[in-house]
């Protein structure tokens, strides 16, 4: 079993896998502009991000985890 990589996205190799994730419809490509966003990698796949804000708090904008495979379980989340 791999490990997951977790990495900040860079938007020239990612943003078609992101967009997969998230339909135009649901979450429009700006988004990735603005948010800072980290990957999930698992077997060189991006299955997974996060989005957020940097307060002290911490904001949390959006989430996703690919669905059609096997993923449960695999500490992507």
């Amino acid at each position: 079993m791999s490990d997951v990589v977790i990495r900040m996205m860079d938007l020239n190799r990612d943003l078609e896998a992101l967009t997969e994730l998230s339909p135009l419809e649901v979450k429009p490509p700006v988004h990735f502009y603005v948010y800072p966003t980290l990957v999930a990698i698992l077997d060189d796949i991006i299955v997974g991000y996060i989005q957020f804000t940097l307060t002290p708090d911490g904001i949390l904008h959006s989430l996703a985890i690919r669905i059609e495979r096997n993923y449960k379980g695999r500490g992507i989340g």
